[in-house]
């Protein structure tokens, strides 16, 4: 026995010797890749923590001011929270694991507050592609919410080399739906996230440390400056003041991504914070608990920024989505929604960082920004293109490509992909409460003096009479969308008695047809609608027409040309064309007279007001983009009316608009509340000055509503005398200079009620 204990005895010496022999080779090698410090020490990254507690106090304190050289927008972020928060009663989600679903809140990783916000914004901001780097439980949230409410239409991309946990919550046929890259962010190729745009998102939750090769130097050096405008960006565990909690500090976590950011974010005027929500709950936390009070659970830590403008060398500003280029159309719809409440004070007096203006008179024409060539005036100038003069001495552009030249082009295609992907969704006839303040109070009126008070009686009264002298009507509506107008036009004839009538619904896209179709199914009114699908550059119908309506589709027409030569072949001699149309400049830019005058309106809104809610930015001083760039919209709007003029004949012609367009559509509109006196004071005054200035022929409508016919009219009607020839405006014209550029505007002074 003693033999046997002393060789047991010799046995764990020699273990312990070669245990302490590993330490010190193990010591050695620490020492020999430290050698120029010791974790914890002087210069090593990684924090000495008993100096930390002897300062935790100052370190994890929260301060009372915002940190130095970073605005945290926070009346911009209550507004988007506002705006978002309506969406989270549609949220999924159970607190624990179901079948069904593939995210549930009570996990680790991603709780309540973050997963309630990725949810929101994306019902609120429909991205069309959404890239993630570091999958897990906020990829179900994204791939619940595409499902659920998207028929998974958004493009995801996933970039996780250990993508075991995700893998474990996915569905069949996610594979195949969504694209999964198993490689480290360093390896990924830079187009991966070039194709994000305007509205898309980048989705970071990395690796949280910045070192040498580290994943957040690739996402921070190389990605993000390369993003395009627009583009919304998410950190994941970011916590205001930029700190981490000191438990996650005692317990190891070296991370350092938050203090990068934070260097990142001061004096960036590139990037703004979007929102933030654990921010928001620290020191906003009565607005969660009234609208989000889920999310207070656990507040998360998600901070949002969004790319606000590019500086890459070379690259066009044409970074807006479908969306943003539909900011400039409002259409005469329905007249009633609630707008949305804003207490925040307007500013007076002058604009110290833009200065004044020239006035109209000054501008050259010839040089105006955001031209392209084959779509604006000054690129034909430049590229000595014959013009074509019609019979109101306004000289006119020919297109540079002919629908049959554009057919066969990626720019034509891809114009046409993007037309019918934004009207999928869009919807076009949800305007904002103070457009229907302004509609009511001052359009209304002038409707009523020639017999009607919205869009749906002037189409209905001249149809309705047609149906009586004739019986049997045959009608095409150009470019109609959902058939929304349609279908109730077919619902008000078939009230008063008409079912003599066919309407027959032109549109590109098949799957609007689809629903149009489906909803005059639902109101009983289908046997009356027949649904074609066809290009209206390409439009060749049979047999003759009684009637044809156009109602905001004109603009969206490359060969207006060939169109109106069409429609004067199939429209009877007795027949009517019935237009609801933008006519001002191309792309819904404002004409250099104009823009000096939105400008200085521009400069009296409170920020609050300069918010576009298309495209998802501030805009300090209003940008007058042309929306052509990314699509059909106003692709040819200035050469409408003049087309009209030499071919048909006005019977009733009602022009408006100008100035009021901007201020009240779906970008700006949402800013302004119609119950507030301020706002409706301001409109009140641009609606005064718009209306001398239109009077006084110093700037030219945007908006026309007509009645036009084949035959000559011998008392025709205008509105305030302006008639179709008087509403053109040449694009080589210098008119005179505004009156509103020599003074401020005057003081409401109309009595006229709402109606």
């Amino acid at each position: 026995p003693l033999r046997e204990e002393a060789e047991q005895q010799r046995r764990s010496a020699e273990r312990l010797r070669l245990l302490v022999h590993g330490l010190e080779r193990e010591n050695q090698e620490l020492r020999r890749q430290f050698a120029f410090n010791d974790p914890g020490s002087f210069y090593s990254p990684l924090p000495d923590l008993r100096r930390i507690r002897e300062r935790e106090d100052r370190i994890f304190s929260v301060p009372l001011n915002p940190p130095l050289g970073i605005d945290l927008n926070l009346e911009s972020q209550l507004e988007r929270f506002e705006a978002i928060s309506r969406h989270s009663s549609l949220q999924p989600f159970p607190r624990t694991q179901r079948a069904g679903l593939r995210y549930y809140f009570e996990n680790p990783f991603y709780s309540y507050g973050d997963a309630l916000f990725l949810f929101c914004l994306i019902m609120e901001l429909k991205p069309r592609k959404i890239v993630e780097i570091g999958a897990g439980f906020s990829s179900c949230v994204i791939l619940d919410t595409n499902e659920l409410f998207f028929h998974n239409r958004i493009d995801c991309t996933f970039i996780e080399p250990h993508l075991e946990r995700l893998e474990k919550r996915l569905k069949e046929g996610d594979g195949e739906r969504s694209h999964f890259i198993a490689e480290p962010i360093q390896e990924v190729d830079s187009s991966t996230f070039n194709r994000l745009e305007a509205g898309d998102f980048l989705f970071v939750d990395s690796s949280h440390v910045a070192k040498a090769g580290s994943d957040v130097n690739r996402i921070l050096f190389e990605i993000l400056p390369r993003l395009r405008e627009g583009v919304l960006v998410h950190f994941h565990d970011i916590f205001f003041p930029f700190q981490y909690p000191k438990e996650w500090i005692y317990e190891g976590r070296a991370w350092n991504e938050a203090y990068l950011l934070r260097a990142f974010l001061q004096f960036n005027t590139d990037f703004e914070i979007f929102l933030w929500n654990q921010f928001l709950a620290l020191t906003q936390r009565s607005h969660l608990e009234r609208l989000m009070p889920l999310a207070l659970k656990n507040p998360g830590g998600g901070l949002w920024l969004r790319r606000t403008r590019s500086s890459r060398p070379g690259r066009s500003p044409d970074t807006h989505q479908a969306a943003g280029a539909r900011q400039g159309e409002i259409r005469l719809g329905c007249l009633s929604t609630p707008g949305p409440d804003d207490s925040s004070c307007p500013s007076r007096g002058p604009d110290p960082v833009f200065p004044e203006l020239p006035d109209a008179s000054e501008w050259d024409l010839a040089a105006t920004p955001n031209s392209r060539p084959g779509r604006h005036e000054s690129a034909d100038a430049a590229s000595g293109r014959s013009r074509a003069r019609d019979g109101s001495g306004t000289q006119r552009k020919n297109t540079s490509l002919t629908v049959s030249e554009k057919a066969g082009s990626e720019e034509y295609a891809k114009s046409i992909r993007q037309e019918i992907e934004f009207f999928k969704e869009c919807d076009v006839h949800a305007l904002p409460a103070i457009f229907h303040y302004w509609t009511h109070r001052y359009l209304v009126p002038k409707f009523q003096r020639f017999g009607f008070s919205n869009i749906h009686e002037f189409y209905t009264d001249r149809l309705a009479r047609l149906c009586v002298e004739q019986g049997q009507v045959r009608i095409a509506s150009l470019g109609a969308g959902l058939a929304e107008i349609e279908i109730e036009l077919a619902e008000r004839l078939v009230s008063l008695g008409h079912t003599g009538f066919t309407i027959e619904c032109i549109e590109l896209s098949q799957e609007l047809l689809r629903r149009g179709h489906a909803r005059a199914e639902e109101r009983g009114v289908a046997r009356f609608l027949r649904f074609e699908a066809s290009d209206l550059n390409r439009w060749r119908p049979e047999g003759l027409y009684d009637a044809i309506i156009a109602n905001h589709s004109l603009h969206h027409v490359v060969e207006l040309e060939h169109l109106f030569a069409r429609i004067r072949k199939v429209l009877g001699r007795s027949g009517l064309f019935l237009v609801s149309d933008m006519i001002g400049r191309n792309g819904h830019m404002r004409w250099p007279e104009t823009l000096s005058v939105v400008h200085r309106f521009w400069r009296r809104l409170p920020r609050s007001h300069r918010f576009n809610r298309l495209l998802n930015r501030h805009e300090e001083l209003y940008e007058n983009w042309d929306c052509s760039r990314s699509g059909f919209e106003g692709v040819r709007a200035q050469d409408i009316l003049p087309l009209l003029l030499e071919i048909f004949h006005f019977d009733l012609f009602i022009a408006f608009g100008g100035i009021m367009d901007i201020f009240i559509d779906r970008a700006f509109g949402p800013n302004f509340d119609s119950k507030k006196e301020w706002d409706r004071s301001f409109i009140d005054d641009l609606n005064a000055v718009q209306e001398d200035l239109l009077a006084e022929g110093r700037i030219k409508p945007t908006q026309m509503v007509a009645a036009i016919s084949l035959n000559p009219v011998e008392n025709p009607r205008f509105l305030e005398n302006l008639s179709p020839r008087q509403a053109v405006r040449p694009p080589e014209a210098r008119l005179p200079a505004s009156a509103e550029t020599q003074r401020s505007p005057r003081p409401k002074t109309s009595t006229q009620g709402a109606f």
